[in-house]
């Protein structure tokens, strides 16, 4: 079985032509709650998954939480 390529959540943010502040309002989340993803201080919840896996065209194996 070939392992799922992984990307950070900023490249596939920029990937779907997002700015910070447009995923924060398609999030329900502040600009700050981004950043915090991003840079893997905090981590989205389930639902917000489901989210960011619609709004990015992806699927959660294939994203890098940085964990």
């Amino acid at each position: 079985m070939s392992e799922i390529p992984k990307q950070k959540l900023k490249e596939l943010r920029k990937a779907a032509g997002l700015t910070q502040h447009a995923a924060a309002l398609a999030f329900g989340v502040s600009v700050d709650t981004i950043k915090r993803w991003e840079d893997g201080k905090t981590y989205p919840t389930v639902p917000q998954i489901y989210k960011i896996e619609a709004a990015y065209n992806t699927t959660f194996a294939a994203v890098d939480f940085g964990v």
